[in-house]
Parts: C-alpha cells; sequence; structure tokens
C-alpha cells in the first residue's frame, strides 16, 4: 500500500497515536502503528499535502506556560486530552484538528519538565517522594503545609503497594481536581479525608512484591521513557489492582509502545514436564505452539518453578501445575519467524478468566512481563533449531533438552 492510500485508510488510527489517544484501539491496530512508525518520516510519507499550522498559531502556543495552556484550550482537562471523544471533535475540520494535535504536543513537552506530572501512572508515589525530598508543593513551589508532610512521611506504611491504596487514593487523586479545575495541591492537602477512609475500610488486599531486578531492561527502559520504574507500574499490572479508566490508558499507552516483537526474536512458552514426551514422540501431531507466549529475554530473569508459576500466572482455573508436587517443568523457546502471528492481548477479561487482566501484561505482582497470544489459526509451526527444555523446579537448572531438526522431522535429545 502507498504512503497516501495507507493515510487515508488509516487516518483515524493515525490520528489517536498522534494524539496519544489509545482509547477503542485492538490488536490490529497496533500493526497499523507499527508500519506508521517505520514510514511517517519517509520523504514519500512527508511529502503527502496536508493542511498546515500558521507560524502565527504556533508562536502564540509555544509563547503560553503550561497554566496558560490549559486555560486557552479547556480540552487538555479531558481524561484523553483533545475533542476526539466529544462532538465537536465529530465535527473538526482537517485544520483544526492540526492545530488541536499541535497544542497537544506541545501539552506533553510542557509537561515533562514538570516536577511531578498531572498524568503520570505513579502520580501519588510521585507527588510523595517530591514533599520529601524538598519539602515543597510541586504545584506551587512553596512550603508544603504540615499535613502533607505528614501524609508523605507516612504514605508508604499505609498505602504504597496495596490495591486499596489504588482505589482510594488513586481514585481519589482520579485528577478530580483537576478535571474539575481545583488544583492538585488542593486536593491533596484533604489529607484526613484519604486517611478516614483507610482506616475504616475493613478489605483484605494483597500486597505487591517488588522485585525490580526481574523486569527486562529494554522493558524498564520504556518505562523509565513514561516516567516510572517496574517497581511503581507493578501497581497497575498487578492481576489483583482495580485500575480507572484513566490507569488503563496509562498502562495500555506503555503496551502500545512495547509493541510487538521483531521477526527473529527469540520466544519462551512455559508448560508442564509431563507434556514433554507427547510433543517429542516419533510421528507425534503436536507440532505446534499455541496460545500466550513471551519473550524470552523478558522471561529469562525467571528459573525456578515457583518464580514461573507466579510471574508468568499460570494459577488459572484446574491449572494443570502442581508447586508441591512437581519436581520438574519445561519450556519451549522457539524464533519467530512472523510478529503477523501474534496479538496483544488487550481485551476486557471474561468471567472465570482470572488473573488474566487483558492490559498486555501477565499481571505478576514481582515483574512486568509483556505477554503475547498466537492468533487463531496462526500457530507457531516447529522450526530447525527449535528446543523444548526439562529444569528442575527448585534450582530452575537445566536437566535435559531436546532440539528440533528439521531435516528429520523429529525431536533429538541434545
Amino acid at each position: 500500500m502507498d504512503p497516501q492510500t495507507f493515510k487515508k485508510t488509516y487516518k483515524e488510527v493515525i490520528r489517536k497515536y498522534d494524539s496519544h489517544d489509545y482509547t477503542g484501539l485492538d490488536a490490529n491496530d497496533l500493526y497499523v502503528i507499527e508500519r506508521y512508525k517505520k514510514i511517517k518520516n519517509t520523504p514519500k510519507y512527508q511529502a503527502i499535502p496536508e493542511p498546515k499550522v500558521s507560524k502565527a498559531f504556533k508562536k502564540e502556543v509555544d509563547g503560553l506556560s503550561l497554566k496558560e495552556l490549559k486555560q486557552a484550550f479547556p480540552y487538555l482537562w479531558h481524561p484523553v486530552p483533545g475533542n476526539q471523544l466529544s462532538i465537536e471533535g465529530y465535527f473538526q475540520s482537517e485544520t483544526e484538528r492540526q492545530k488541536e494535535l499541535y497544542v497537544i504536543n506541545r501539552y506533553y513537552e510542557l509537561l515533562a519538565k514538570e516536577p511531578v506530572s498531572e498524568r503520570s501512572s505513579t502520580f501519588m508515589q510521585d507527588y510523595v517522594a517530591y514533599v520529601n525530598q524538598t519539602g515543597l508543593n510541586p504545584f506551587t513551589g512553596k512550603k508544603a503545609s504540615d499535613d502533607v508532610m505528614f501524609m508523605a512521611k507516612h504514605y508508604h506504611t499505609v498505602q504504597a503497594v496495596s490495591a486499596l491504596g489504588l482505589t482510594l487514593t488513586g481514585g481519589y487523586m482520579d485528577y478530580v481536581g483537576l478535571k474539575s479545575g481545583v488544583s492538585a495541591a488542593a486536593v491533596s492537602d484533604d489529607v484526613e479525608e484519604i486517611n478516614s477512609q483507610l482506616t475504616s475500610s475493613k478489605k483484605t488486599v494483597p500486597e505487591v512484591g517488588v522485585s525490580s531486578d526481574k523486569t527486562a531492561s529494554s522493558v524498564e527502559a520504556i518505562l523509565k521513557q513514561n516516567g516510572t520504574t517496574s517497581k511503581s507500574f507493578l501497581n497497575l499490572t498487578d492481576a489483583d489492582s482495580v485500575l480507572s479508566p484513566k490507569q488503563t490508558g496509562i498502562v495500555r499507552d506503555v503496551r502500545v509502545q512495547i509493541g510487538l516483537p521483531e521477526s527473529g526474536t527469540k520466544m519462551a512458552k512455559v508448560i508442564p514436564a509431563k507434556y514433554v514426551e507427547g510433543i517429542v514422540a516419533p510421528d507425534s501431531k503436536r507440532n505446534t505452539v499455541s496460545g500466550f507466549v513471551s519473550v524470552d529475554s523478558h522471561s529469562a530473569s525467571l528459573t525456578t518453578l515457583d518464580e514461573v508459576f507466579e510471574d508468568n500466572r499460570l494459577d488459572y482455573q484446574n491449572t494443570p501445575y502442581s508447586l508441591g508436587a512437581d519436581d520438574t517443568y519445561a519450556k519451549i523457546n522457539f524464533t519467530l519467524d512472523s510478529k503477523m502471528r501474534l496479538d496483544i492481548p488487550l481485551r476486557e477479561p471474561k468471567v472465570g478468566e482470572y488473573p488474566f487482566t487483558g492490559r498486555g501484561f501477565t499481571g505478576s505482582k514481582e515483574i512486568v512481563l509483556p505477554e503475547y497470544e498466537l492468533r487463531k489459526g496462526a500457530n507457531y509451526h516447529y522450526q530447525h533449531g527449535d528446543t523444548i527444555g526439562v529444569y528442575d523446579s527448585k534450582s530452575g537448572n537445566l536437566l535435559k533438552q531436546y532440539m528440533y531438526d528439521a531435516k528429520q522431522k523429529q525431536w533429538l535429545l541434545q
């Protein structure tokens, strides 16, 4: 498809991506985004005529502070900045769309310079850390009140990594003040209300265990680009956490940025060791990989069965694994021949699918692990060099390994 036809055909997907709006996008749209990222700066794509934003308009926008920009363009207060979700957006001309896109991009540029971003996925953690470090309110630059200082000092004790903390604090702070025009500082000062909700609740919630060295450096780098870390982001990917629509959008944004692995990437799928003999047996009909998989480098830090079980969230209904009884487990490693085989599972979980989250991550409490799903009808057929390893459950040591020989069309014990 030539660039002009591509742009015309996928105009709405491109607009959403450029304006940081991932609402309504599905896994198929991610392929469009991947293609767009590759061609958007090419001469042919750049040569496609489109309405231009005037220099005068750019100068006016560039001269505004963050506060002035939000006052001048109220749609920046929306959960998704812009008019794309409103009736006004439906009737916008292309020129108006281009202006809006310029304003949104400028907004994110200014937001990135703030000590605490109002749209950060770890807003409260960032806010508390700044107050504890400087003693200042990040939104006023003035000395933080005694109540705020007290809250910041004890924040991690009462709510740092609990799902309840996300529901109460995240929900309470869910930019209510930002959406209604009240400053985030004013909302944060109402500490007594937050504390009363926490102490009056009788819910028992799991804590998120943190092991930042498990998350792959490539994933950690993308989290860093978004102003967060695996330690903080785990609160949003944990299967037991309840997210607001805004938080869901933040997770999806990061997941889309991680994207799909390229052809030639080594992939991994964990299976019970008892399944191996049925796969490697001569003339076996079990010659494909299906279901959920991960990039091998993303999950390479998981070695024991306890880690593999928890961090891949294999505790689903009727799981074939038994932590107390299984002395071994197995892992299939294969080389991806086409990214078109994969989907990023971004969808609403069905009843009974726990711990599946539909957020594109496994839902672990200990590692930010992106997951992929082989498309129906696009199962991967074993190819030369693919391996199946059997590992000791306690030590994680490799006990034996089979390699697929394409010429002999069988698995050979190494």
